[in-house]
């Protein structure tokens, strides 16, 4: 049992990859829009992204974080210096930037999407709806649109990272060691029954045949824990199920 802990904990430490660290700035509401609707879309985003798992988000208060001089400093310098500054000076490699304004009567939301480490814009997409109340589906498939340009879409598809058959294995393995324990208890019974009285052949044997079998099943445990392990290293076939 220990053994197959041990091998069970290779399998999920392995399967953590690190996520990069994405600061989401408070949406900047230009003129004809309230900064009440402009921090609901800040917030909305940055729900979005946690959800989708592939990133640390933070959500930066940029005034607190970076001080208040700083930031005057930062968002006078030009689009994409400003932002690498900022996402250095938050500890992250990618910053998600967002402002809502208008044109006449329509609202207009963009977002952009930086690399720190390479100072570019990754990606960048705008909107244009007509009134307040469509912003929120607007920001979703905005941000949608954003992420899979990245290969990374909004909401992962749900499929089997390793090979499932692994999961069935590793069950049998714990089957295996389970039934091992078992008639391992019961052949210790057994041999301290026959210590009690040596001269019953029928009682000795029983101990050592329940012993035997407990050797062999829980070998099968680790032959099939290994296997198991090597099965759910494998990437999974296209289409394969989720167990």
């Amino acid at each position: 049992m220990l053994a197959l802990t041990v091998l069970s904990l290779v399998v999920f430490t392995a399967d953590e990859p690190a996520r990069p660290r994405l600061a989401v700035l408070g949406a900047r509401a230009e003129p004809g829009v309230s900064q009440g609707t402009a921090n609901l879309l800040s917030e909305l985003l940055s729900t979005d992204l946690a959800h989708s798992g592939r990133y640390e988000v933070l959500r930066a208060d940029v005034a607190t974080l970076v001080g208040i001089e700083r930031q005057k400093q930062l968002l006078s310098c030009g689009e994409t210096n400003c932002a690498v500054e900022l996402a250095q000076a938050l500890g992250a490699t990618l910053l998600l930037d967002a402002s809502v304004g208008t044109v006449g009567n329509l609202r207009v939301l963009a977002i952009r999407l930086y690399d720190a480490n390479k100072s570019k814009v990754l990606s960048r997409e705008s909107v244009t709806v007509e009134n307040e109340s469509a912003l929120v589906a607007a920001a979703h498939g905005a941000l949608g649109r954003v992420l899979a340009s990245q290969g990374a879409p909004l909401v992962p598809e749900v499929a089997a990272k390793h090979s499932p058959a692994g999961w069935y294995v590793l069950g049998g393995a714990a089957a295996l060691a389970i039934a091992g324990g078992i008639l391992g208890a019961l052949a210790w019974t057994d041999y301290q029954a026959f210590k009690l009285s040596p001269f019953d052949d029928p009682l000795g044997s029983s101990a050592k045949g329940k012993a035997y079998a407990a050797d062999g099943l829980f070998g099968g445990a680790i032959v099939a824990a290994v296997v198991a392990v090597v099965l759910l290293l494998l990437p999974a076939s296209p289409g394969a199920p989720t167990p």
